[in-house]
C-alpha cells in the first residue's frame, strides 16, 4: 500500500436502482447540506497522449507534464478551503491527488467507487473501431439511455457505474456534511455520471464541454438537489 494514501471502505448499503431515475440521489434530503464537491479529472498520462483506452488497474502514472498540471491546479485551489481529499485507486488519480494534498498536509483517501468505467475488451486499444464501439454505448449513457449495456464486451454497465458514483457521493455527504471535498477520478466516469446526477445541466450543454486533464467540476446542494456551480469553468444556464 502506498504510504501516502489511506484506504476507505464506504457504506455497504446497496445503491438505489439507477434505472428508476438516473438523475436522482437516493433519499437525499434537500436543502439541508452545505457539502461542496470538487470533482477533478486526473492529470495527463502517456495513454492520454497516445489516445489509448484505459481503465484497468493500476494503469499508467502521470507524465512530467501531468505533474506540472497537478501542481498548477493545486496552486489555483490555494484559496479554496479543502476539508478532505478522495481519489480513485488507479495510479494516475492517486498521483494527482497526492500532489493536490501535499501543500495542505492532506493524505488522499482511496475510494474504489471513483475508479474509471471498466471498458472490458476495449482495454489498451486506440484504433478507430474501438473508439467507435466505446462511443456507441457511452453516448447513449450520456442521454440516460441503455444503461444496462456494457461499455465494451465484458465491460461495466452504465447502471453499475452510476450506482457506485451515487454511493460515493452519499458516503461523502454523510461524512462531510459541512465542508469542501475534492474527488479525483476519471473523464469517462465523471462526465457520464455527473451529466445525469447534477440537476441543472443538460447533455447537450455538457457535450460541448469535455473534461480536460485536471479539469474541475464544482457542485453543491440546493433546494432541487445536487447542483453544478461550474463545469470546467463555465456556469450552467439550464435546468431540467
Amino acid at each position: 500500500m502506498n504510504p501516502d494514501v489511506a484506504p476507505v471502505r464506504p457504506s455497504e448499503d446497496p445503491p438505489a436502482n439507477p434505472s428508476q431515475d438516473p438523475g436522482a440521489l437516493a433519499d437525499a434530503p434537500r436543502g439541508e447540506s452545505s457539502t461542496r464537491l470538487v470533482f477533478v479529472r486526473h492529470a495527463t498520462t502517456s495513454h492520454n497522449v497516445r489516445a489509448v483506452i484505459s481503465s484497468a488497474s493500476p494503469g499508467p502514472g502521470i507524465t512530467a507534464g501531468g505533474r506540472e498540471q497537478a501542481r498548477n491546479l493545486a496552486a489555483s485551489l490555494n484559496e479554496t478551503g479543502i476539508d478532505a481529499l478522495y481519489a480513485s485507486p488507479l495510479r494516475r488519480a492517486r498521483q494527482t491527488a497526492t500532489i493536490l494534498g501535499r501543500q495542505r498536509g492532506l493524505i488522499p483517501v482511496v475510494m474504489p467507487e471513483l475508479r474509471e468505467c471498466d471498458v472490458g475488451a476495449l482495454e489498451g486499444r486506440g484504433d478507430a473501431v474501438a473508439f467507435g464501439r466505446y462511443h456507441e454505448v457511452w453516448d447513449r449513457w450520456l442521454a440516460g439511455q441503455e444503461l444496462e449495456r456494457p461499455l465494451g464486451e465484458m465491460g461495466e454497465t452504465g447502471e453499475s457505474a452510476l450506482g457506485r458514483m451515487r454511493k460515493a457521493i452519499e458516503f461523502i455527504r454523510s461524512e462531510h456534511s459541512n465542508g469542501t471535498v475534492v474527488l479525483v477520478s476519471h473523464m469517462g466516469l465523471l462526465h457520464f455520471t455527473l451529466n445525469l446526477l447534477l440537476r441543472n445541466v443538460l447533455p447537450a450543454w455538457t457535450a460541448e464541454r469535455p473534461i480536460p486533464n485536471t479539469g474541475v467540476i464544482v457542485a453543491s446542494y440546493g433546494p432541487e438537489g445536487l447542483l453544478c456551480e461550474t463545469w470546467c469553468g463555465a456556469a450552467p444556464r439550464t435546468t431540467r
